[in-house]
């Protein structure tokens, strides 16, 4: 059932300015085909606690709400916020009993998102709350240009180990594994597989054998 179907309902509570539909079973808003009337257009406050609302497509459509409650439905994503768009007239706002309730950061982005917030989930937003809130998005910007610094030097470095890693394979492909295992007591495991170190056909110790060739050839005649 959506909120269009619902509003004719006898349990439903329908003003000018309020829109109460609580328990209703409703699973979503409206949709295009089925546009909310103009005339709660200018909605001040909406219920909807108590339903099966997995997205707040639609809520777009308010924008002078000072009162939402959504609590105890099943919101699970907590950029769904981003539909509420009374960011200037929001005073009250209850989303409690909601999985997106569960982000580390719930409490944070709300207060971020609604400047004129005055309670969140029944909780006042004290204006202290408001300086933490500010204090963190700042230290966050200040932050991020060295994450990213770390993220980059973390990246090179890591392209630097493996260049590293294949240029000691091939070594160990040139010099003959067996002879350095024997010398530096290396497992007998060590990763070798692919066949152009392991020294198959056109591998590294091929070409040595190869180029040595000559030489050997050469030390046999002279004896």
């Amino acid at each position: 059932m959506d909120a269009i179907t619902d509003l004719h309902s006898q349990e439903a509570q329908v003003t000018e300015e309020k829109m109460v539909l609580n328990y209703q079973k409703i699973t979503k808003l409206w949709s295009v085909a089925r546009p909310l009337p103009a005339k709660y257009a200018a909605l001040e406050k909406l219920y909807l606690s108590h339903n099966f609302l997995d997205s707040l497509y639609g809520m777009e459509f308010f924008k002078g709400l000072r009162h939402l409650s959504i609590s105890h439905n099943e919101l699970l994503d907590i950029e769904e916020l981003s539909h509420i768009v009374c960011k200037e007239t929001l005073e009250n706002l209850s989303v409690s009993h909601n999985f997106l309730t569960k982000h580390p950061n719930y409490r944070r982005i709300v207060i971020r998102r609604f400047p004129q917030l005055q309670f969140l989930d029944g909780v006042p937003v004290t204006p202290y709350m408001r300086v933490v809130v500010k204090e963190g998005a700042e230290l966050e910007l200040s932050i991020m240009p060295f994450v990213y610094s770390l993220n980059e030097e973390a990246r090179k470095l890591q392209a630097r180990i493996t260049v590293l890693q294949v240029r000691f394979l091939q070594f160990l492909a040139v010099i003959g594994v067996d002879e350095v295992r024997g010398r530096e007591n290396l497992p007998r495991n060590l990763p070798l597989s692919a066949q152009a170190v392991r020294g198959g056909p056109g591998g590294a110790r091929s070409l040595w054998n190869r180029r040595k060739g000559p030489e050997r050839a050469g030390h046999q005649e002279t004896v």
